[in-house]
């Protein structure tokens, strides 16, 4: 999937550089400001070829007549399979499938695209005042007793890898696990710059066989690198949220192993207390470690439920008002809340659970089937 990315970004790269560098030597600050610090983002060991493609983006720029709308499409237009690409890696991670019409991928394809370039824009105008504010305000004032000349840097990255991980992850993240890969992407990132030095200070013949595309080489080699930090940011999160829904896999083998599931995920209820009403809107579902509760619906017993039942799934999965109630019959019945995200990522993850809801819903279908045929 690194490679992938790497692939697709090089196709992405002079375009998006074009439509930064228009508008932020139009109207915010002036071309050569925004070339030399786009030049910034780049390592320095690649200073031959950044002077090329440079020098190629500002020649285009200053050419104000093909600057119209036709010409701004086409731009984008050659970016999207960045995005594409980017959406399908981070899926393929979170094992998420998409699901998007032809003409529904393009627009969020566009959108995505878009969101880059915004992002790419503000980091480079962000560079531009950061240099501004260390090259006159901390003048006089030494580095090390500035902290916020070290913490900067690492701030600015860390808000735009958020950003970006929390608009092209294709699942709903907690805040705690969205920081988490990001401080990660960014701690490895910081780690790979001086690392990559260092390898083509101890082997300065890397890349000797490619003659004079050695620096093209480097170059692939360190966007390859710089994906494959990005995606493990991105499995640290992916795991992160595969682990609490986990953690109720084996209720579904053996109802035992709700001994393991920790307390905040277990809910204890009173005799007579209702679980739920029939016909309220519900977005989780429940086990039953300890205790009964007995299913009704207008005064009728449908069925009495114990230890190693399960109920709730059905307007759960369909997004439908609970069809029944739920009233608990012994003091102290423990039950374990499983949310409708933690059950989706079951699902996913283990076609068996799959199998075992099958067979409980047509047990259950087959025992009410035969309940009518008693009554008719």
């Amino acid at each position: 999937m690194a490679a992938t990315l790497s692939f697709y970004s090089f196709f992405a790269l002079i375009p998006m550089l074009l439509l930064a560098v228009y508008p932020l030597g139009s109207y915010l600050i002036s071309s050569q400001s925004a070339i030399r610090e786009i030049e910034r983002l780049f390592p320095k060991q690649f200073l031959e070829i950044n002077r090329v493609i440079i020098k190629e983006v500002e020649t285009i720029a200053r050419h104000r007549g093909l600057w119209e709308v036709f010409t701004f499409v086409t731009l984008l237009g050659l970016m999207t399979p960045f995005a594409k690409a980017c959406r399908t890696a981070f899926s393929k991670i979170f094992r998420f499938e998409l699901g998007f019409s032809f003409l529904k991928g393009k627009l969020w394809d566009s959108l995505g695209v878009l969101i880059l370039l915004v992002m790419f824009i503000l980091l480079v105008l962000f560079e531009f005042l950061y240099s501004v504010y260390v090259g006159t305000l901390l003048i006089d004032l030494p580095a090390g007793l500035d902290i916020s000349y070290l913490l900067t840097p690492f701030l600015i990255a860390l808000i735009f890898v958020s950003f970006f991980y929390f608009f092209f992850v294709p699942v709903k993240l907690k805040w705690f696990q969205l920081l988490t890969g990001s401080l990660i992407t960014v701690f490895l990132w910081s780690l790979l710059r001086p690392a990559f030095s260092l390898i083509l200070q101890l082997n300065p013949d890397y890349g000797f066989a490619f003659g004079s595309l050695k620096a093209v080489f480097l170059l692939v080699i360190w966007v390859y690198y710089f994906f494959t930090v990005m995606l493990a940011g991105s499995e640290v999160m992916a795991n992160m949220k595969r682990k609490e829904a986990l953690l109720f896999r084996g209720l579904f083998y053996h109802h035992k192993a709700g001994r393991r599931i920790p307390n905040k995920f277990v809910k204890v209820f009173n005799k007579g207390e209702v679980v739920f009403k029939e016909g309220e809107m519900g977005q989780e579902m429940f086990f039953i470690l300890s205790g009964s509760a007995v299913v009704h619906k207008e005064g009728k017993v449908l069925r009495v439920i114990r230890e190693g039942d399960y109920f709730g799934e059905i307007a759960m999965l369909l997004n439908v008002p609970r069809t029944a109630t739920v009233t608990v019959l012994e003091a102290d019945t423990r039950m374990v809340c499983i949310s409708h995200e933690n059950f989706e990522t079951l699902l996913r993850e283990n076609s068996g659970i799959v199998l075992t809801l099958l067979k409980e819903m047509s047990a259950r279908l087959k025992e009410s089937d035969e309940e009518a045929s008693v009554v008719l």
